[in-house]
């Protein structure tokens, strides 16, 4: 890699991003139709896939600061960032030929630190006169103890093949560039496909090992995977998948995969016109045609790859009129080629001779769930009542409770004390240990706490339960099942406990920023003709009170709802209204949204918008690319943001994760922009080791994870800022202090805030009450639920504006005391448990 040096700032050169990637130790396979070449000093990654029926290679890299990443079959265990270290493993091994086939059998028995135990094998597979090749990955357990592990495979393919091709319950897709998503496999196989050029990557293993198949086009990279079902070896056991690439060139998206050929499909003249693209010479064969078990077509064929492809025309009236699954068969010296995955199943649907992109797929049956079941837990609570109909027990609201916890008589250290202009939460959980559901009604007027003449309302809402599929980050160790989280609205605030369940109440009080200072209580009744229950509540309110603005930067994403999405739940906002409901929650939590409303059209419509962010306080204001590319228009929002008080919380979001081989881009973006306005803040997502690159261009620094790292101290110094590019434990399986330790931790390692990518509804269409997984986590993007009656919020982000509190809390002592806030500051990295959180609280309440 060449370096330049400019004053006291390295750059990369432009000249040093021609050159291609290093090869560590290559070992070539080639055949008639194929050239792949297999790195052992690289993780026995494909780095390069050569078709040489078009010269085309199929495989990209990228560099990621010292590794080059990327390729084709390149491996990941779950739970590890990627790339990971298993990407740079040193295998053994050489090509033997058997046969028609040539096989390089590769071996590696790792010393790093971070798979003791785990020996690995890659065979590569490559057949004479074959656009095919067969991956069998290999995992053994030679350690004395038990190890869980989850394989996933990446694939970075060329930027050529544009769209990716993925089977779904409503049709084979063709999707452009866009978001990253994680699909459940309704077949074995995804790929890539351009239209132009016919040029057709894929990528098929054994269904029934499939966890996951994902899709993402990141930065200009577009990669295509699978994660393996989760197993435990047990010392001596052996995991083992095998996996194939190929590569074809059918005329219209593909509609089924075997191992030697494509079919594809379209209707014509009153004809289903199928067509077979062999990836292999099959020469000779038999092929018929069977419409839902029953053939329908049979010819004789000869099927080569420099041939044309194998064209079936069977007229419409031959076939049932419904849609029914088709599957072609091959046959030789009429006997069926029985190996695994020849045959080529679709649907087609006759009576609509509807697309492959729009013929619903009937999904294949999965593997059983690997993952262990949520278990009842003993929780401590302060028992209000206990009897044989029911319990009343008041537990601290960061402990989830699940619908069939057991409860154990203790006390609560919960704080009573708060600041104003602050929240505070109280939960309550109602057992029914009965057969029949319990009803209470919810009695409005008691729902209030007083001093004197003063009041606090109390917010009442019922804890929802919501299911997970598969757990977060496909652990093994991590159960799957009913999770609390949605705070719902009582309808007419009636309260109902299913039989033989727990009902979790969270209690919600907001004590404004002038509210009187004294001892509130309250009791908040709960009845039903036969049975009172009391909800004893109390705080003492503070003279202090928090800032109106927040000290932490946040810029959260604030994606605005698909119509089909709040059609779904009930909701009759428009997008644009709903999203103004969310923004106005996170406002009141302390937190600003990254989609805030502004145009950025410099008329008298953008200074509403922008004094709405004044008003509400906002900490960071994203201005737009296209606002910052045109020099006259970068002057005005400059102009606008220092009239409304915003021009500190301003900053341009370079490219998103850039990686070091867009480095030189990133400076010359902010080179422009630093022009104009040398203190303006250019934020970016740089998850590099070596960043020196980028000193004195960017300003805000969003690692992905919160740590203290030698230079950020130095970066201090010159003016920047550190952020951290997530919300570590805001998962739904996490515990509920979770995220606040977040929190905590940033302060610890001097952190200034965060960056989230998005809190409702994913990727702005995805339904949480349907499927609350979102990019391999549960929750993740799920922070608010659309619902009927707006916006959910859930526990999570309850947890989060009180990790907020706290951050603005140890800002205020860092202000006031600062001795003070060091002594307390070095022992942040030792709050971990929910004691330890509370004696914490309690300290800053004292010392405020």
């Amino acid at each position: 890699m060449m370096l330049k040096t400019i004053g006291a700032i390295t750059v990369f050169t432009y000249a040093a991003l021609l050159f291609s990637a290093p090869l560590l130790d290559p070992v070539i396979l080639e055949n008639e139709y194929l050239k792949l070449t297999v790195d052992r000093q690289r993780g026995a990654t494909l780095r390069s896939l050569i078709d040489k029926k078009n010269g085309a290679e199929a495989a990209r890299e990228f560099l990621s600061g010292k590794y080059w990443c990327g390729a084709l079959a390149e491996d990941r265990l779950a739970g590890e960032g990627y790339p990971g270290e298993i990407t740079r493993l040193s295998y053994k091994g050489e090509v033997r030929r058997t046969g028609s086939m040539q096989i390089l059998a590769l071996e590696c028995i790792s010393e790093n630190e971070k798979y003791p135990g785990l020996a690995f094998a890659k065979n590569y597979y490559l057949k004479d006169r074959a656009r095919y090749l067969e991956v069998e990955w290999r995992i053994t357990n030679t350690g004395k103890t038990a190890r869980v592990i989850t394989p996933w495979v990446h694939n970075i393919i060329s930027r050529d093949y544009r769209n990716t091709v993925l089977p779904k319950r409503d049709g084979v897709k063709l999707i452009p560039p866009s978001a990253d998503y994680f699909q459940d496999p309704v077949r074995n196989w995804l790929g890539a496909y351009n239209p132009d050029s016919r040029r057709l990557i894929y990528f098929s293993a054994g269904f029934r090992k499939l966890l996951k198949h994902y899709y993402c086009f990141w930065n200009g990279y577009h990669t295509l995977e699978w994660t393996f079902q989760p197993v435990k070896l047990r010392p001596e056991e052996r995991w083992t998948a095998v996996y194939r690439i190929g590569l074809a060139e059918p005329a219209t998206v593909p509609a089924a995969v075997s191992e030697d050929a494509v079919l594809s499909y379209r209707w014509a003249d009153e004809a289903l016109v199928l067509e077979v693209y062999p990836t292999s010479d099959l020469g000779a064969l038999g092929v018929k045609v069977f419409a839902d078990g029953k053939e329908c077509f049979s010819r004789n064929a000869e099927l080569f790859i420099s041939g044309k492809p194998l064209e079936l025309r069977i007229p419409s009236a031959d076939l049932p009129q419904k849609s029914v699954p088709l599957e072609v068969k091959l046959f030789r010296n009429g006997r069926e080629l029985e190996q695994a995955g020849r045959s080529l199943v679709v649907y087609v649907d006759p009576e609509h001779k509807t697309s492959v992109m729009n013929t619903a797929l009937e999904a294949w049956a999965s593997s059983e769930s690997p993952y262990q079941k949520i278990v009842p837990q003993n929780v401590t609570a302060k028992l209000h009542r206990a009897d044989s109909a029911l319990s009343l027990a008041e537990v601290s609201p960061y402990i989830k409770v699940f619908e069939q916890d057991r409860f154990l008589k203790g006390e609560l250290n919960q704080e009573l004390r708060t600041l104003r202009n602050s929240r505070f939460y109280r939960q309550f959980v109602i057992a029914n240990h009965g057969n029949a559901p319990l009803t209470f009604r919810l009695n409005r007027r008691s729902a209030v706490l007083k001093h004197g003449a003063d009041r606090l309302p109390v917010s009442v809402r019922r804890i929802g339960f919501i299911g997970t599929k598969q757990p977060t980050g496909f652990d093994l160790n991590s159960p799957v099942g009913r999770y609390p989280d949605p705070l719902l609205p009582l309808d007419s605030d009636i309260v109902t406990v299913p039989p033989k369940s727990n009902l979790p109440l969270f209690l919600e009080v907001f004590v404004p920023a002038a509210q009187a200072v004294g001892n509130y209580e309250g009791v908040i009744l709960l009845t039903n003709g036969k049975e009172r229950l009391e909800l004893p509540v109390s705080c003492t309110v503070l003279p202090a009170a928090f800032p109106a603005r927040s000290t932490l930067r946040s810029t959260a994403g604030c994606w605005a709802l698909s119509p089909e999405l709040l059609k779904a739940v009930g909701s009759k906002d428009t997008p644009a209204e709903f999203q103004k409901k969310c923004r106005s929650l996170y406002y009141r939590h302390r937190l600003t949204p990254r989609e805030n409303g502004v145009k950025w059209t410099f008329d008298a419509d953008m200074e509403k918008q922008m004094a709405e962010l004044e008003e509400n306080h906002a900490v960071s204001i994203a201005v737009p690319d296209f606002v910052i590319r045109k020099p006259d228009a970068f002057k005005k929002a400059v102009e606008v943001l220092r009239r409304h008080h915003l021009y500190k919380q301003a900053f341009y979001y370079t490219i998103d994760e850039a990686p070091a081989a867009l480095f030189p881009k990133v400076i010359e973006e902010c080179r422009k922009i630093h022009t104009l306005f040398p203190d303006f803040k250019v934020l970016g997502t740089i998850y590099e080791e070596d960043v020196s690159a980028l000193y004195g261009s960017v300003n805000i620094w969003c690692r992905s994870s919160i740590r203290k790292e030698p230079w950020h101290e130095i970066r201090r110094r010159a003016g920047d800022e550190f952020m951290s590019s997530n919300l570590p434990g805001v998962h739904l399986e996490a515990p509920g202090i979770a995220p606040i330790l977040t929190f905590l931790r940033m302060k610890e390692c001097g952190y200034s805030g965060f960056l989230f990518w998005n809190m409702i509804g994913g990727y702005g269409k995805d339904n949480p009450w349907e499927n609350i997984e979102c990019a391999g986590q549960n929750g993740n993007a799920h922070l608010l639920y659309p619902h009927a009656s707006g916006p959910v919020e859930t526990l999570r982000w309850k947890y989060i504006a009180k990790g907020v509190e706290l951050f603005d809390l140890l800002s205020m002592l860092e202000k006031s005391e600062p001795d003070k806030y060091m002594e307390i500051q070095m022992g942040l990295k030792e709050v971990g448990k929910l004691p330890d959180l509370e004696k914490l609280y309690s300290r800053l309440m004292d010392l405020l």
